[in-house]
């Protein structure tokens, strides 16, 4: 069975839910990314990752994945150009549509699959809302959180830079979509937080959260460090991101109802 779910029939998705196929549906964002990765990193990053763990176990378990939700929660960015963000409430309507459609049909295993930093709150929220609200189980993952532990060994950069257009995301992107990266406009630009409770990286946990615009943390709207990046190094991450998902779907896959 093939994996894309706008490329199958209503007989071939009838046919996945009689065998209780697991649903990836990636999340991104289309917002600014500094002046040297495209606007739709974290789309472009998300559907890639869907695609190719889709693709790994399908010879294990049906899984198939949605096209991707290319808007996202972006407030923060909204001063660079290039940015489109829904507003809170539309944004977890939109979520708890699109999982409340398809679980109406039968299926019974669905995976959020997070790219972009902000929308993890709300897709946090979502899961709650489904299940409270709607009796609709799901399940929301942020890739980079799967793979912390790993992050902290891969990278080159200091502490802060593996974060927005930094480290981890400009090496993806170079191994994903080199033609669209300009490395000659990646520039280091890491706040430095004021309180030893906060930290600007993804690879460390954040004791509290707070929220600022990102126009008042960086003048590029990079936030982290893109120049350490590079193809190879990618490369290697993407492997380990899609091995790791991959290896949960299949434990997924065994869940019960």
């Amino acid at each position: 069975m093939r994996t894309r779910w706008s490329e199958l029939r209503s007989p071939e998705l009838a046919e996945a839910v009689a065998r209780n196929a697991v649903v990836v549906v990636p999340v991104g964002a289309t917002e600014q990314h500094g002046p040297h990765l495209p606007v739709g990193t974290d789309t472009l990053i998300g559907s890639q990752i869907a695609r190719q763990v889709c693709e790994r176990v399908r010879d294990k378990i049906v899984a198939i994945y949605l096209p991707v939700v290319w808007t996202g929660y972006s407030p923060l960015h909204v001063d660079f150009g290039g940015t489109i963000t829904l507003e809170a409430e539309t944004f977890l309507r939109l979520i708890c549509d699109i999982c409340r459609s398809i679980w109406s049909q039968g299926f019974r295993r669905i995976l959020l699959l997070n790219s972009h930093g902000k929308n993890r709150y709300l897709l946090s929220a979502a899961v709650g809302e489904l299940s409270y609200r709607h009796g609709v189980s799901v399940v929301q993952m942020n890739y980079w959180n799967l793979i912390a532990e790993y992050l902290r060994e891969w990278r080159a950069s200091k502490l802060g830079g593996i974060n927005h257009a930094g480290e981890m995301e400009t090496s993806l992107m170079l191994h994903l979509h080199s033609d669209w990266v300009r490395m000659e406009d990646a520039i280091e630009e890491i706040p430095t937080p004021t309180s030893p409770y906060l930290t600007y990286d993804f690879a460390v946990p954040r004791a509290i959260t707070v929220e600022r615009k990102v126009a008042e943390l960086s003048d590029s709207g990079i936030i982290g460090d893109p120049t350490v990046a590079t193809d190879a190094r990618g490369q290697e991450l993407f492997e380990h991101i899609v091995q790791d998902i991959s290896r949960f779907l299949l434990e997924f896959d065994e869940w019960p109802e």
